[in-house]
């Protein structure tokens, strides 16, 4: 497909994959997803990467999914946590147990549901819950590859902005690397005041 050179048949690619079967992404090198990227027009391809899913699960003995949250920043809330799989296997589970394991693997998942879902199970004064769609990366990790944040940066590809998977990538980028900055700061600091110490 990339050997061809050929921008349009690239777009036409990625829309292709965007309307067909998720597993076929699942497959996708995170080199390939980059070679998306740089073509013009095919921003379509961060759509094929982040599909909707749902989360169900099992509250008291009830069937129940996850569709309302409360916004915190911005548009949207992200979190890196299971494949939505493993939520749909557990709901089977529970299914098949009458509910048994309900509480057990909401309070397993707690930190990701809360990050994505934040107080999902409670009211918060002032704020209302507003209509979600869960949508869930195919291709894990890739928030943390350089050559993905380097080529949406270049400006290849401006549309690409326009994509909600592509703001929930750079959320998820930054809000990780100012964890890291910080920790690197902490440690800046504390190696100063021990050359200091020694001096």
């Amino acid at each position: 497909l990339f050997n061809a050179n050929n921008a349009v048949l690239i777009a036409a690619a990625a829309q292709g994959l965007k309307h067909g079967d998720p597993n076929i992404v699942k497959n996708m090198g995170v080199s390939d997803f980059v070679r998306f990227l740089a073509t013009p027009d095919a921003e379509e391809i961060v759509g094929a990467v982040f599909r909707p899913c749902e989360l169900r699960h099992w509250i008291d003995g009830k069937r129940c999914t996850f569709k309302s949250a409360y916004v915190q920043c911005g548009e949207m809330n992200t979190a890196v946590g299971p494949d939505a799989d493993h939520f749909e296997q557990e709901f089977m589970k529970g299914m098949s147990t009458h509910a048994a394991t309900t509480d057990s693997h909401i309070q397993k998942h707690k930190d990701f549901l809360e990050q994505l879902l934040p107080d999902q199970f409670e009211t918060v004064k002032g704020k209302s819950q507003v209509p979600v769609i869960i949508c869930q990366c195919k291709l894990p990790g890739i928030h943390r590859d350089p050559e993905v944040l380097w080529v949406m940066a270049s400006g290849c590809n401006e549309k690409v902005f326009e994509e909600p998977g592509s703001r929930a990538l750079i959320q998820l980028a930054f809000r990780e690397m100012t964890q890291a900055q910080i920790i690197f700061c902490c440690l800046d600091v504390l190696a100063a005041v021990l050359f200091l110490a020694l001096a």
